[in-house]
This record gives structure tokens, C-alpha cells and sequence, in this order.
């Protein structure tokens, strides 16, 4: 099997390559999953690759984030540059470079993300469709599950073995999004997981969702055997000292050779265990991390909290001095303080962070101040400071882009990228009054179906469907056209269930399909149906759509957590466009077990976020409390073709949908990323 170590900066690459990783796995300063790391600049990728080879060590890079259409153009040319470089090849999540590297970049070997969620044989054969060599399998599968998927036509499996686990599944978290606009999808993560919350009605606030680190390193025999191609290392974040440590520890029990030390314990501060490999239960740490001693400095001294944007630090004594940090590299600037005559044209320091929010220098926003005195400093001042930011920070940003404008793309790849193909059926004005369609739960129907007719709508779609529902669903689609939404999470025991459904409604009338996860297009390839884009498959940027459509979709569906940029690059897409404007967020899937995670339990977080369990088979839905909605956005500049209010689960639906049609200002909630810009 083979050692896949992580780099965050140049020093664990180098750790990981001398304690005997078969490869290595790191990020550039755009597009990865690990914004917080160094990193790597364009500059140093030559000479990392080129002495890796010379090692004999694999050098995978990865671009595993969602992609806004206005960054197409600058992954294209990374996918030019690295592919020139001979990198081994790239960790993908967004469809759009899986449609890139097939039609102008092929033969360049790509990997599946976990941020896909490949969990079943669908989802492999899937993979396999779309021409990846290797999957990046969800780490909530077990044991038997890992089993079922050891066939030798399926594309190699990775699997982490070691490292920080998330609560939920990847590439389905927005929790992070949700509380500030820091996309897990866009590697801005805040880890809020690792928040403290409480059960409603208590002040006994815990880390309830933070779980507890992997260690398979006593099952490594048994992933051989059921034919695990690489055993993953996660710690992008770490130290070089760390990364070493680990890899030469995995190094040893792979040779067979006494590993120094045998206890992976003095690797991390938290406490670890077998994952879900294991079962689905004692997954939740109980302790805090730092609590549990680890013998191993982890945390590199170059780590940043940086997310598409740039840090202030800011230490206000003699001198206003401030540390900028950027992904970018980091500067200093020292100001002497102007003395305010007046306390009336004076301005605390800390206004600085507001007169920041909605600045761009060089396409970097704020992220974050800190600041030890909040003094009075003259108004005139504080506007010097924002300039003289301005021209510091500006041009750190455009440092790599200049080094992307140096490169050229084939003039058939530029024209695509400048020429999208707008689908004429994107005519609707994005409004309450012009909602076509209601979303509901398998259990709604009784709910709707003898007054459906009343109602204006285009199709009801149907949500947590079962086999035990056919029956409703064939007397419902008998009133009205019905849409099955695939829950987005699927593992090769559910699969039996949905092929009954796709199976028993294939000669009924008004059926159709909603896909949200790559699983469900092999799923659904038996159906003369037609199939829907569903949340779980969204799309961020026109080209990923142009690869929906090749895949054989008939629409797209704006994500959740788009904000009006995303919304602008979508305008112009291939497919006709669905977008949900009013719904309850699910904000963490999680197949983690635990007796607080039960139906209708309710969680807040100290800035009052609420959400509450939903149950369908094993996963708990984290369903914000708070409403999603678009009341008070002007979306003029949007056409698309469905529109969406989603009711599962409430009462009176059919009066509520017709009220929310009406008079939205009634029902009031939040506008998600539509205020704010998405990182």
C-alpha cells in the first residue's frame, strides 16, 4: 500500500519525503482545502516536484474547493502549468476541472476528492465514468462496507488513516458558511464542529459535535486485504517535525519494522480511535483538544488563519504597529500615532475593521483584526491607514496573478471560458410570486394531496423517500408531476431500496428524479425518467454545469451557500436553472451516533444559531431553525427556469405556500451569503 503523507510548507514536504512517504499531497496558495496552511507558491512547485521525482516519491497536488466561474480562468492555468511540471496529479471537487482536464489537458491523472462523498459502488462506477484514476473514499464508511468495494475494475481507494475527522460528511457541511460566509466547500472552513453549543433550555455549552482523531494503524493488514490502495495522513496544518514523526511511524509498520514509541497517542492533543471503520458509536471526544498530552510540537510556526483575504494585528502603544498576514506572504506597518486636539474628530482604532468589511485590495478582503488597545486616533488618520494598507497588501495579492498572465491557454479553452451558452429557458424573474415549485417530505402527502390541484405549481418534489411510499407517490402523481429527491447520502445498503422505487415508478406517469450526489446518476442510468440537478450536485461556476449536462442532467441548482458573485457567473448556463428560495438550511450531515443526536433535539451556539436533528435511515440532519430566504434581495438580474419553496416537514404547507407567494415579508429569515461574499 501506498504512504500518502501531507505538506503544508516546504518543511514537512521535505519531513515527508526523507521518513519515507511514497507521496505527497500539498496545496498552492489558491484553490485547496487548507487555506490556513503556507502552502506553496508557484515558484517553489518546480523544484518540489523535481526532487521528489528524483526520490522516487509521487507528488499529488491538491485544487479540492468549488470554483466560482470568475476563477476558471486561473485553474485552467494551473492545470496547464502543473501538468508541464509533470505533477503526478490533482485532488479534484469541482466538476468543471473534471470536464477541463478531459477535453484540453488529457492524459493528466486526477483524483476524487472526499469532498465527493464516494461511498457505495454507484459512486465508483461513477468515478470510474468520468475517467479518475483514484477516489478519495468518505471516511464514514466501516469495515464491510470497504469490503463491497474491493473490485478490481473500480478506481484505486484511498482512505485516511490517521488525523483530525470531521462531524460531517465532506463536501455536505455548511455550517461554517452558514455562521459567517467561510466556505468548508471553498476551504475556508472555521471548523465550527469544534464550537462549544448546548441543548435548548441548557447553559451547559460543550464541544458536543467535536470528534475524536483517527488512528488505524493497528487495521493496516486488514486494509491491505480488502484492497485499500493508500493510506492517507491527514495534517496539512501541521509541523514539519510533526509530519516526519508520523510518516516515519507509518513508514516502520508498513516495512514491518519496530516503530519507535508504538503509541500514535503522542501525535495528536485529542483523543483518537478507529473512525467508522470501527462503528458508528464513541466517536464524540470528551475532552477538549490540548487536554490530552502529545509528546510532538504539531502546530507549524508559519500557520495563518487565512481565508481568501488577509489578518490584521494590530498593537497600539507608542506606535500603532500591525502585522499583516496574507496567503500571500506577510508585511509590517508602523505608523506614530497623531494626537487628537479634539476628542469630537477623534475615532476609536477598531473603526478601522468597518471602514475594511466591503474593501477589496487586490481581490483580498479583511478576514480579521485583533487589537490590544482600542485608542482614539484622529479621523484623518484612519483614513491614511486604509490607504497606505491599500498600496501595501494590493500588491502582494497580484504577485501570483501575474506570475498566471505569463501563462497561455489553447484558443479553443480561452474561447469556451469567455463564451458561455445561456439556456433559453432561463426566463423567470427570481420571486416569491413566480415560485412554481413546493418541496415536501414522503410523509407530507396525506398533507397536500386532495387540495394540490388548488395550487399553482409545476411539480411537488418529495424528499426522504422510502419503498414503503410508492403507493402515495403513484396516487399523488396522479394529481400533479412528482419529483423523488435521492437523499444525498447513500451506502451500498440503501441502494436496494431506491432501485425498488426507480424500479416499481418506471411506467408511471409525472415521475421524475432529483440528483444530488455522484452515486445517483449510476443509480438512476436504468430510468427513461428524466433527472434534475439537486442541491447535493450544485454547481458553482457555468463550465461544472456544462459537465452536469454532459452527464446527462437536465438542470442545475444553485447552491445554497452562493452569494451574488457565484449567482452572476451562473447567470449565462447551459442548463435551465433551479433555485430554492426558501428552506430550512441542513447545515451538518452527520453518521456519527450519540443519545443527544435524536429526532427533534435542538442545538444554539452562543451567538444563538439554532438547529435541530432530523433522522432519515442513520444520518442526523443538523436543520438550521432559521429560514432561508431571498425576501428583501434584489435578484433582478437572475433568470432561471424552477423555482423552489421548500415546507418538509412543516404543518399547513399548502396555506403557508400560498401565503409565502403573497406576502414573503411574513415569514421572516436569513439571506444566507446573499449580503455577504462567500470565501
Amino acid at each position: 500500500m501506498e504512504l500518502l503523507s501531507p505538506a503544508g510548507n516546504k518543511e514537512a514536504f521535505f519531513a515527508a519525503v526523507e521518513s519515507g512517504a511514497d507521496s505527497v499531497y500539498l496545496g498552492l496558495s489558491v484553490f485547496n482545502a487548507r487555506k490556513p496552511a503556507r502552502n506553496f507558491s508557484f515558484d517553489e512547485i518546480p523544484e518540489i516536484i523535481a526532487y521528489a521525482h528524483s526520490k522516487r516519491v509521487r507528488v499529488y497536488i491538491t485544487l479540492n474547493i468549488d470554483l466560482k466561474s470568475s476563477e476558471l480562468e486561473d485553474a485552467s492555468k494551473i492545470l496547464n502549468y502543473l501538468k508541464n511540471l509533470k505533477a503526478d496529479a490533482v485532488i479534484v471537487k469541482d466538476m468543471a476541472l473534471v470536464y477541463l482536464i478531459e477535453k484540453y489537458f488529457a492524459p493528466f491523472e486526477f483524483h476524487l476528492s472526499t469532498q465527493f462523498g464516494i461511498a457505495n459502488s454507484a459512486a465508483l462506477t461513477e468515478a470510474e465514468n468520468l475517467g479518475a484514476s483514484r477516489v478519495v473514499l468518505a471516511r464514514e464508511l466501516n469495515k464491510e462496507e470497504l469490503k463491497v468495494l474491493n473490485k478490481p475494475y473500480f478506481p484505486e481507494r484511498e482512505m485516511f488513516v490517521q488525523g483530525s475527522m470531521c462531524f460531517s460528511f465532506s463536501g455536505k457541511c455548511l455550517m461554517s458558511s452558514w455562521f459567517g460566509g467561510k466556505s468548508a466547500n471553498r476551504g475556508s472552513c472555521q471548523a465550527p464542529c469544534r464550537f462549544k453549543f448546548a441543548q435548548e433550555g441548557s447553559e451547559d455549552f460543550s464541544p458536543c459535535f467535536s470528534m475524536k482523531d483517527i488512528n488505524l494503524s493497528e487495521k493496516l493488514s486488514e486494509l491491505a486485504e480488502i484492497g485499500i490502495s493508500a493510506l492517507k495522513i491527514e495534517g496539512r496544518l501541521k509541523s514539519a517535525e510533526w509530519v516526519g514523526e508520523i510518516t516515519r511511524f507509518y513508514r516502520n509498520l508498513l516495512d514491518q519494522k519496530e516503530s519507535v514509541g508504538a503509541d500514535a497517542s503522542r501525535f495528536t492533543g485529542r483523543e483518537q480511535g478507529g473512525g467508522f471503520y470501527s462503528g458508528l458509536n464513541d466517536l464524540i471526544t470528551s475532552k477538549n483538544s490540548g487536554t490530552v498530552t502529545n509528546v510532538i510540537k504539531s502546530a507549524p510556526d508559519d500557520r495563518r488563519i487565512r481565508h481568501n483575504g488577509y489578518d490584521l494585528r494590530i498593537t497600539a502603544s507608542e506606535n500603532i504597529s500591525m502585522k499583516i498576514l496574507t496567503e500571500f506572504g506577510d508585511a509590517d506597518y508602523t505608523t506614530k500615532i497623531k494626537k487628537v486636539v479634539n476628542k469630537s474628530r477623534g475615532v476609536p482604532l477598531s473603526e478601522l475593521e468597518s471602514r475594511l468589511k466591503d474593501v477589496s485590495f487586490g481581490n483580498l478582503y479583511l478576514n480579521r483584526i485583533s487589537l490590544n488597545d482600542d485608542i482614539l486616533i484622529a479621523k484623518s488618520q484612519l483614513k491614511n491607514i486604509v490607504s497606505d494598507l491599500g498600496a501595501i497588501i494590493a500588491p502582494m495579492s497580484r504577485k501570483e496573478s501575474k506570475f498566471l498572465k505569463n501563462i497561455k491557454l489553447p484558443v479553443k479553452l480561452e474561447h469556451e471560458l469567455n463564451n458561455p451558452d445561456p439556456d433559453s429557458k432561463n426566463s423567470i424573474e427570481v420571486s416569491f410570486q413566480n415560485a412554481n415549485i413546493l418541496k415536501i417530505n414522503a410523509e407530507d402527502i396525506d398533507q397536500i394531496a386532495d387540495k394540490i390541484k388548488e395550487l399553482d405549481i409545476k411539480k411537488v418534489i418529495v424528499n426522504f423517500a422510502r419503498s414503503s411510499h410508492i403507493n402515495k407517490i403513484k396516487e399523488l402523481s396522479n394529481k400533479t408531476r412528482v419529483e423523488i429527491s435521492v437523499f444525498p447520502i447513500l451506502f451500498e445498503k440503501d441502494l436496494e431500496d431506491y432501485n425498488k422505487i426507480v424500479s416499481a415508478l418506471e411506467h408511471t406517469n409525472n415521475i421524475s428524479y432529483e440528483a444530488n450526489d455522484l452515486g445517483h446518476l449510476r443509480l438512476l442510468k436504468a430510468t427513461s425518467k428524466k433527472i434534475d440537478c439537486g442541491p447535493g450536485l450544485s454547481p458553482y461556476n457555468f463550465i461544472a454545469v456544462r459537465q452536469l449536462k454532459q452527464l446527462g442532467l437536465a438542470s442545475a441548482h444553485i447552491p445554497f451557500e452562493a452569494d451574488t458573485e457565484t449567482l452572476e457567473g451562473l447567470k449565462n448556463s447551459s442548463l435551465p436553472l433551479r433555485m430554492t428560495i426558501f428552506s430550512k438550511i441542513p447545515l451538518f450531515y452527520t453518521r456519527a451516533a450519540s443519545d443527544n443526536f435524536n429526532e427533534g433535539t435542538a442545538f444554539t451556539e452562543r451567538e444563538n444559531y439554532k438547529f435541530t436533528v432530523i433522522k432519515f435511515n442513520d444520518i442526523s440532519i443538523f436543520s438550521s431553525d432559521n429560514y432561508f430566504t431571498i425576501h428583501d434581495i434584489d435578484l433582478s438580474f437572475l433568470k432561471v427556469h424552477e423555482i423552489i419553496i421548500d415546507l418538509s416537514g412543516e404543518t399547513d404547507i399548502l396555506n403557508k405556500f400560498q401565503n409565502l407567494k403573497k406576502d414573503p415579508s411574513k415569514f421572516p429569515g436569513l439571506n444566507f451569503n446573499l449580503k455577504r461574499r462567500l470565501f
